[in-house]
């Protein structure tokens, strides 16, 4: 019980420390231009996103564009699923760390918790940047198969006639 009482102290004096610091006028106005920024850059970047889409008409291409295209996006669906990997690694190895440095937080008898605080911020930052890795990886995934399907389809125009069947009168015998 005192180790979370601790904690709790711990944390209210740092909310005061940060509340005194945006006490000053200096700050105040640092914090409303910082958040304008965010917000004005995060609007622009949705806006610019819809102008750069590429919608590309597979069926005015080549064969060898299909194929260069196909290629580009089968490597485009091994990347995400490497990245889906190795983010779903990363995520589960930093939430173990994150769980390891709370239980010894509080099996801990003294009040020094800097190696486990640095263990708990170490295992959040390789989980949230696994889970990023993996956010990404599932993108790319999808939308390189998704490529892959529609180019498969206009592929086909360009496969050998051998395969096709050949127009023409056949003669059966039934006995």
């Amino acid at each position: 019980m005192r180790r979370i009482s601790a904690l709790i102290t711990e944390t209210i004096s740092l909310v005061e420390i940060v509340s005194i610091k945006l006490k000053s006028l200096k700050m105040k106005k640092l914090f409303i231009i910082v958040v304008a920024i965010f917000c004005s850059v995060g609007l622009n970047a949705q806006y610019l996103q819809n102008l750069n889409v590429q919608n590309t008409d597979y069926s005015k291409l080549s064969e060898s564009q299909l194929n260069l295209a196909y290629n580009k996006a089968e490597k485009n669906v091994s990347t995400g699923k490497t990245l889906v990997g190795v983010g779903a690694g990363a995520t589960i190895i930093g939430i173990v760390i994150y769980v390891s440095s709370l239980n010894s937080i509080v099996e801990s008898t003294d009040y020094d918790y800097s190696g486990e605080m640095a263990g708990s911020t170490a295992g959040t930052l390789l989980a949230l940047g696994g889970g990023t890795m993996a956010g990404i990886g599932i993108s790319l995934w999808i939308g390189g198969s998704n490529k892959m399907e529609s180019i498969e389809i206009h592929l086909v125009k360009f496969k050998s006639p051998q395969n096709k069947p050949v127009p023409g009168i056949g003669l059966a015998f039934n006995f």
